[in-house]
């Protein structure tokens, strides 16, 4: 019982340093990209009864093509992760989704066929995850660009 309640401390605490992050220090990992036009980034930190979110993003554009970058921190990564925690792989004519490995992280791909665009999930960190949604390019294009950001970072960040 004891241990119990000493882990159950330790999350605590865990959890109380990782919200006394300012999001504006997130913003650092939302590179530059080369051939690509970026927005200023932007964040927020939100206080709710179900819990506490950390939010940065950025939006990049390449002629017709578009990116919008997340990093999110919160209990709510967790079912945003959920449809990919039951499909291994699906591929239809409309539709493509997967579960893999980005640099060492668990990832989720769903990918659009007809309109060539989608998003790929990287869990960073238990409750973390960068986002990826993409307009425009393939889903194999995608994950290179996702290879851009310092993903190891990002996590030891929000760890």
């Amino acid at each position: 019982m004891l241990k119990k309640f000493l882990s159950l401390i330790v999350v605590l605490m865990m959890f109380g340093i990782t919200y006394a992050l300012d999001y504006k220090e997130l913003y650092n990992y939302l590179v530059e990209l080369d051939g690509w036009k970026a927005s200023e980034p932007s964040g927020q930190h939100t206080k709710t009864f179900f819990g506490e979110m950390l939010q940065v993003e950025r939006k990049y554009t390449n002629e017709n093509k578009s990116l919008n970058v997340q990093i999110i921190k919160g209990s709510m990564v967790m079912a945003m992760w959920m449809p990919f925690s039951m499909v291994v792989e699906q591929d239809t004519p409309d539709k493509y989704v997967k579960t893999t490995e980005i640099e060492g992280f668990k990832a989720g791909i769903s990918h659009n066929k007809n309109e060539n665009s989608g998003q790929i999930i990287i869990m960073v960190a238990p409750t973390a995850a960068f986002i990826l949604k993409y307009n425009g390019i393939g889903y194999k294009d995608a994950v290179e660009i996702v290879k851009k950001f310092p993903l190891k970072k990002i996590s030891m960040k929000l760890m």
